[in-house]
C-alpha cells in the first residue's frame, strides 16, 4: 500500500529544480499526485503530495530531496 507524504520545499530558484525534485521522488519509487509552486523574488517554493512504497521512510525522502 502506498504511503502519502506532504512535502514542502524552499530554496533559491535555479534552472532544473522541478526536474531534480521529480527525479528524486521517482528514484524512491514515488508517485507525484499534486503540487503547487511559486517563485518570489528569486526564491522557489513548492508544496506537493507524493506517495511512496511502505518501506520508504521519512528520513530517506528527506535525504534524497536535500541532496538535490
Amino acid at each position: 500500500m502506498a504511503k502519502p507524504f506532504v512535502i514542502s520545499i524552499m530554496a533559491e530558484d535555479r534552472v532544473g529544480i522541478v526536474a531534480d525534485v521529480s527525479t528524486a521522488i521517482r528514484n524512491l519509487g514515488g508517485n507525484l499526485a499534486d503540487m503547487s509552486q511559486t517563485v518570489l523574488r528569486g526564491h522557489f517554493t513548492m508544496i506537493l503530495i507524493a506517495s511512496f512504497p511502505e518501506e520508504v521512510i521519512r528520513d530517506t525522502v528527506r535525504a534524497a530531496l536535500r541532496a538535490v
